[in-house]
């Protein structure tokens, strides 16, 4: 047979063969010519918008053409599911892992920060002395807020401390200091943080909202700001003793607003837009009753999060998350640790208009059947739909750990990272669900983020 294919190769003419470019699959021609770089920008744009975030960050570092184009035609973000941002033994102090449930985990540079709240794809973080700043962790953008030393309840600075008030009324002529060292102050004195969208951004016009401890007082500041402004101390929103705040949130979507939690049950809305935030505006929009607990019964965690667009109106869910707590003696006896678990997430509605309603029941057969909730350290909840996301389980509320400032006195272990599933009441195991290649570390607590390259 080789012979024979031998005799009819002697006896054809040899010809070349010239490739046509003109006019046909210019993309083909111009990868042949100068390789992926020279693909044509609409080809290239029209692939980017279907990654996901961490996709498109890996082809921007493989070719900084690719970069270029997409920054300097500003295209929209694509849709991207929250990501899991966690510290790892695996990539040392200087960065943390981000797990896309959509494609898989990479490193990111995060230098020992404790995160205390992620929003845009900005986190509310502190440097080492605890002055907190928002940083976009795949592009490295910071954006500047005022020190730590700006909170009316910071009175003195030195030392790697800080003298903190305690008192229950404050300004007072009666203070209560105590030292809190910078490296308590960055794991306890930012309790939430809600960041409007602009602000995250680090442009003009932006505002974010810190609940502030040791009594989870508000606060607010544009990036660029010298000082935190206590809207306690200002009369916007009178502080009150045993009716602390319990989670905030901003609607990006419909209103610009922010919606604020009383420990008592009771909603207001915030605007802080009015006048430049020179005179912020409060309305009540679920007035509660209820009584603070006894300190000895369990305090569940409480958030807000805000709706989707096409819900059906606009809607703010109170979501209770219900847990317990064991204490867990090292093997040698030396120490002990607090571990926390959940044991059930319940949801109420509350429609927003002229007359606002809300549900009498509460929900435990959860969000839906397109619909997922994250919930977790810092921030509000985030509800998410999952249609067109098949990585995400509807009906399911995605955890990471929350410990309360109750439990800081004490080691914690992060072991209350898991998915609630609404329909059987049940907790799984989040690396059951996703396939995470590095454990995470104990401290800093996990925290979800949803990428962004802006």
């Amino acid at each position: 047979m080789g012979a024979a294919v031998s005799k009819k190769a002697k006896g054809k003419k040899k010809t070349k063969t010239k490739t046509k470019t003109k006019g046909a699959w210019p993309a083909m021609a111009a990868s042949r010519d100068g390789g992926w770089s020279a693909l044509p920008e609409d080809v290239l744009l029209t692939v980017m918008q279907l990654m996901d975030v961490p996709d498109v960050v890996r082809s921007g570092a493989a070719c900084s053409a690719w970069r270029a184009a997409f920054r300097r035609l500003r295209l929209p973000t694509p849709r991207q599911p929250p990501c899991l941002l966690y510290a790892c033994e695996s990539y040392g102090p200087s960065a943390a892992a981000l797990f896309s449930p959509s494609s898989t985990t990479f490193r990111v540079p995060f230098c020992g920060g404790i995160a205390g709240s992620a929003a845009h794809g900005w986190l509310f973080t502190t440097d080492d002395d605890a002055n907190p700043f928002l940083l976009n962790p795949l592009t490295g953008a910071r954006a500047a807020l005022p020190p730590i030393t700006t909170l009316h309840r910071v009175k003195t600075a030195g030392g790697g401390a800080y003298g903190v008030d305690f008192a229950l009324e404050s300004p007072s002529k009666w203070e209560r200091i105590e030292r809190v060292t910078a490296k308590r102050a960055r794991e306890w004195m930012f309790r939430r943080v809600a960041v409007s969208a602009a602000g995250a951004g680090g442009g003009g016009g932006g505002v974010v909202l810190l609940m502030h401890m040791p009594y989870a007082e508000l606060y607010f500041a544009s990036p660029g700001d010298a000082r935190w402004t206590s809207l306690s101390v200002s009369g916007a929103v009178p502080h009150r003793r045993n009716q602390q705040w319990l989670s905030v949130v901003h609607d990006d979507d419909h209103n610009g607003l922010f919606y604020l939690l009383r420990h008592c049950g009771s909603v207001f809305s915030l605007d802080l837009a009015a006048a430049g935030h020179s005179s912020p505006v409060v309305r009540t929009i679920m007035d509660s009753k209820r009584s603070y607990p006894s300190p000895h019964d369990p305090k569940p965690t409480k958030y807000l999060a805000v709706a989707p667009r096409g819900v059906g109106g606009e809607l703010l869910l109170l979501v209770t998350r219900r847990w317990r707590k064991s204490m867990i003696v090292s093997a040698d006896k030396t120490h002990i640790e607090h571990g926390v678990v959940t044991t059930g997430v319940e949801i109420e509605e509350i429609r927003i208009g002229k007359y606002p309603v809300r549900t009498v029941s509460v929900s435990l057969t959860g969000i839906g059947g397109d619909h997922a909730l994250f919930l977790g350290h810092g921030s509000a909840a985030v509800c998410v739909p999952t249609k067109d996301l098949s990585m995400l389980r509807p009906n399911c509320a995605y955890l990471t750990d929350d410990i309360d400032g109750d439990l800081l006195h004490s080691p914690a272990t992060r072991r209350d990272v898991g998915v609630w599933d609404f329909e059987s009441s049940s907790l799984h195991k989040l690396g059951d669900v996703w396939p995470l290649r590095h454990p995470w570390l104990y401290s800093p607590p996990p925290i979800w983020i949803t990428p962004s390259l802006y």
